[in-house]
């Protein structure tokens, strides 16, 4: 992807959860763009950026790719790691998200019968509460 794809990309992640963000930082912003170049660098977590901007708008694809790619993406948040990481989880929201968002979120916090399908439920219910920080 180049420059200008990848920033299209940060600024739909940007308006898709404005509303009740208090704001992503520079450091959020780096780790962002590194834990991306990462998963789309390799041929076993690599996505077409299309699926990822559907995602973005909330247009859940089944796409076993995609899957892959999420669990890619959560595992260089530290988010997940067979399994969710529910402590760092909760600690990346309470830097973005308030008491009402919290508490809804609580409920994304639930493992599946496989990564992907932890992350794929993770990310649709994040989505359907907050919209997405990290797509």
């Amino acid at each position: 992807m180049n420059k200008y794809g990848f920033l299209l990309f940060v600024a739909l992640v940007a308006a898709a959860s404005s509303a009740v963000i208090k704001g992503v930082t520079p450091d959020e912003q780096k780790e962002f763009q590194g834990v991306h170049k990462f998963c789309q660098s390799h041929p076993e977590t690599h996505i077409d950026e299309e699926l990822i901007g559907k995602l973005i708008k909330g247009e859940f694809i089944e796409d076993e790719q995609l899957k892959v790619h999420m669990v890619c993406m959560y595992q260089g948040f530290k988010m997940m790691h067979y399994g969710l990481l529910k402590d760092n989880i909760r600690q990346r929201w309470s830097k973005h998200y308030d008491g009402e968002y919290l508490a809804k979120l609580e409920h994304c916090l639930i493992e599946k019968e496989s990564p992907e399908e932890t992350a794929w439920n993770f990310v649709k219910c994040e989505h359907g509460i907050v919209g997405s920080l990290y797509a």
